[in-house]
């Protein structure tokens, strides 16, 4: 189940990197890292499952071994990823307000204009820095992500002050930092349960093994 936990999340973190890829540069091989590291613990748990039914001390020990070697795969991989990203934290906001600073630029279909959009949505923040005053006074009108779906082509309204849906009033960039503060503490929580979790199951395997022969 946690291997399983592990994939999802790794897909997950992979779709929001791809989701702002063009208008940032983020290296993608932590979320390859969790979804390979998922898909090697549901195996390993496979593998301690066929020894405890074979009451085979030798998969058991080899069980324990991969086991232990998780935890501490996880416990290095998470602190150099909460290392790497908190360092790179002014580089997003500096992306991303680049992007937005060039939006009015952009063709519809232009790639990082659809990553503004996406992200405002998925963030449901308009502006970076200030909140919507700033498209309205580089732009004189809000983005349709600012209020509806982007990829929702049913919605044809244009997003303005005093219409429904009301605009976002919260600045991407606050929303961004919290997103990001949330984000290390759901993962660092989940690694940390699970190492615990790893580490009983490794010693119940070692028992198991020292009581089979």
């Amino acid at each position: 189940i946690i291997g399983i936990g592990l994939f999802g999340i790794g897909i997950h973190v992979l779709a929001m990197v791809s989701l702002i890829g063009p208008i940032l540069t983020l290296p993608v091989a932590g979320a390859i890292v969790i979804i390979i590291g998922g898909l090697f613990l549901f195996m390993v748990a496979c593998f301690g499952f066929v020894g405890m039914w074979k009451r085979s001390r030798r998969l058991i020990n080899y069980y324990a071994i991969f086991v232990g070697i998780l935890i501490v795969f996880q416990v290095v991989a998470s602190v150099l990823f909460l290392v790497y990203t908190l360092n790179v934290v002014g580089e997003i906001h500096k992306e991303i307000r680049k992007a937005m600073f060039g939006y009015k630029t952009f063709q519809e279909n232009d790639p990082r204009r659809k990553a503004v959009d996406g992200l405002q949505w998925l963030l449901k923040c308009c502006g970076m820095d200030f909140g919507l005053i700033e498209w309205l006074s580089s732009q004189k009108r809000l983005p349709k992500s600012c209020c509806f779906d982007p990829k929702d082509e049913t919605k044809k309204n244009k997003c303005e002050l005093g219409k429904e849906p009301a605009p976002f009033d919260i600045a991407c960039r606050d929303v961004t930092e919290k997103t990001i503060r949330i984000f290390f503490a759901v993962v660092s929580g989940i690694t940390v349960s699970m190492s615990i979790i790893q580490l009983v199951a490794a010693g119940y395997a070692y028992m198991l093994a020292n009581y089979v022969y």
